[in-house]
């Protein structure tokens, strides 16, 4: 019986946000209005947004042996995460990763990321466990591409789907990576990585969506410049509108995303049901799909339910539109 609903592995660290009115100048300073301290890093951020979803959810990741480190400890251990399988170096400054945040939700980041807060060969057998108890295991690719394959393949070997999310720091293990994904959640820039050329506009998503899904992954998520993301599977494609992701930073949603499909796809929901859980946008306009017919009002149905759209969410209508 599996224990954990979502495994997530990658960057875990003391996160600390400060709220200012507007960036300074390079020689500038700036009133801080706010601040606020939380776990941060890629995996935390799933950790915490799938847990705060109902899931049960294990962290995997590399903290020191520091106050920082027992301190966030107890704060992920208060979101009912299990951290048994974190790993705790000594002599290592648990990371921290400053983020600055104006009026505009424009967003300046500082990490320092100690070379040895990376997963190593040698952390594998304290992490065993997790894999062979989770449902779906979530990788959020920060380290070396080669660890990422190791990882992959313990997950694939417990019986978990594994969602990726970025692109491998070196192109020589995509091949390897990507056969052992089901799910790959990517950006504008690791798309000129994933598939060798910049995506720009939701009809090239499309196209280089349809290139991953033949390299293994069944759900391709690519979040565009605009902040739209296109969600491409076996059966269809459909274009998810940033228009209520605003006043949120870029990492906020981005966990947020990633935990609602692993949250969905450890629940067996029904592959062409995955995004239901992963977004609520204020608009919503099918992408066409080359060489398929466009559809009629069932298709917008469709696309309402795969959205999780409920009636008096939102407080206007989504505008739905059909490909001509």
């Amino acid at each position: 019986m599996k224990s954990f609903d979502v495994v997530s592995v990658g960057v875990v660290g003391w996160e600390v946000e400060l709220l200012v009115p507007a960036m300074p100048d390079a020689a500038g300073s700036a009133p801080v209005r706010g601040r606020r301290g939380m776990p941060g890093g890629a995996g935390a951020n799933v950790a915490v947004a799938a847990a705060r979803r109902g899931a049960s959810v294990a962290l995997i990741g590399v903290i020191g042996q520091d106050a920082a480190g027992t301190d966030l400890c107890l704060r992920l251990a208060a979101e009912e995460i299990d951290i048994r399988s974190l790993v705790r170096r000594p002599d290592m400054a648990t990371p921290l990763l400053l983020s600055l945040v104006d009026d505009t939700s424009s967003v300046r980041y500082l990490e320092h990321l100690p070379e040895q807060a990376q997963l190593t060969v040698s952390d594998m057998p304290g992490a065993a466990a997790a894999f062979a108890h989770a449902r779906v295991v979530v990788i959020s690719m920060a380290g070396p591409a080669a660890m990422a394959v190791v990882v992959a393949r313990a997950a694939r070997d417990g019986g978990a789907k594994v969602i990726i999310d970025g692109a491998p720091d070196d192109p020589r293990c995509l091949a390897a990576l990507l056969a052992l994904t089901d799910v790959v959640r990517a950006d504008a820039e690791d798309m000129a990585t994933l598939v060798g050329y910049p995506v720009r506009v939701a009809a090239e998503a499309v196209i280089a969506a349809r290139a991953l899904l033949m390299c293994g992954p069944s759900l391709a998520a690519i979040t565009l410049s605009d902040g739209s993301t296109v969600l491409a599977w076996a059966d269809g494609t459909i274009s998810i509108s940033a228009g209520a992701r605003q006043g949120l930073v870029s990492t906020e949603v981005g966990a947020g995303f990633i935990a609602g499909l692993a949250v969905a796809l450890s629940r067996e929901i029904a592959r062409d049901q995955v995004g239901r859980h992963a977004s609520r946008p204020a608009a919503a306009t099918t992408v066409a799909d080359p060489g398929r017919p466009a559809g009629g009002s069932d298709a917008v149905e469709q696309v309402l339910n795969l959205l999780g759209i409920e009636p008096g969410w939102p407080e206007e209508t989504p505008r739905i539109s059909q490909p001509r």
